[in-house]
């Protein structure tokens, strides 16, 4: 396009193991008698599969290294949802006995629980982007280690929810994906399962390009089409609005405008369109 630096909004994809496992790790080190047990009983890593789900019982059991509970089924509450299962990098197989708590933690900030995996899991892309999602990384227990497993295990949890209902796979195409869609409630922003007046698509303008010939181009070629992409629908035809719209950074992000202005919704626009009656997983906000 011309004008303006675009970028697309990064979905943040973070992993909670490398500064949750890091913090859990120091003060097991410093108080010994708090170290949580590995479980010893419960299911092999070798029998750890994609898209099953898994509840920690305690705080402690949250930032295990290790973890061999049952899975539970989805559709009970739980709190991560296994992505990918993969080896770990090479130098790191070659080690004959399992680093300890506080070298894994260094190490699941550097593993790739990779974006793609993620998307696939989620069914998002550039244009249906996801948010409110992190990682979290276990690793086989020292035992398994000794018997020669190597593989790391990447599970996503949804951030600031302690627990959740049903799987994330293909939850893209679902009303329930307004938990981890970013809305804005004025410049604050929200997931779209709480009130909000605006939801936030993948492109945003820089805060160094903000002038007005710039905003009018990139409005018009690229938050427009990207709206009705979104949408699969005109803006207009939804009681929606595609302009830009400033958040609790510098940036203008392109938006679909809840309208009449000042409008108040809960849920997302794009289950709202699919269900092509105004609702779809959300309604007035006040």
């Amino acid at each position: 396009m011309t004008g303006g630096r675009a970028r697309r909004g990064a979905a943040p994809l973070r992993s909670v193991a490398a500064t949750a496992l890091a913090a859990t790790a120091a003060l097991l080190a410093l108080q010994p008698v708090l170290r949580p047990p590995e479980v010893a009983a419960g299911t092999p890593f070798a029998q750890q599969r994609v898209g099953t789900c898994h509840r920690a019982d305690t705080p402690e059991e949250v930032y295990l290294v290790s973890d061999r509970r049952p899975p539970v089924p989805c559709d009970q509450p739980h709190d991560s949802e296994t992505v990918a299962v993969r080896r770990l990098p090479a130098e790191v197989v070659a080690r004959p006995e399992r680093p300890g708590p506080e070298e894994l933690a260094e190490l699941a900030a550097d593993l790739p629980c990779g974006e793609d995996d993620v998307r696939r899991h989620l069914g998002s892309d550039d244009t249906d982007r996801h948010w409110y999602v992190g990682t979290r990384v276990r690793f086989p227990t020292r035992d398994e280690w000794a018997a020669g497993e190597r593989r790391f295990r990447c599970d996503l949890t949804v951030i600031g929810r302690a627990t959740t209902l049903g799987s994330l796979a293909g939850i893209m195409g679902r009303p329930e994906s307004a938990a981890v869609r970013r809305c804005l409630a004025g410049t604050e922003a929200v997931p779209c399962d709480r009130p909000h007046d605006a939801e936030v698509l993948g492109p945003t303008l820089d805060a160094a390009d903000n002038n007005p010939a710039a905003r009018a181009r990139f409005l018009a070629e690229t938050c427009e089409p990207e709206a009705r992409r979104f949408l699969g629908a005109a803006p207009g035809d939804l009681d929606l609005l595609a302009t830009l719209q400033g958040a609790d950074d510098a940036d203008l992000h392109c938006v679909v405008l809840a309208l009449p202005a000042g409008s108040r919704v809960t849920g997302t626009a794009s289950a709202r369109a699919r269900a092509g009656d105004g609702d779809g997983g959300g309604g007035a906000g006040g």
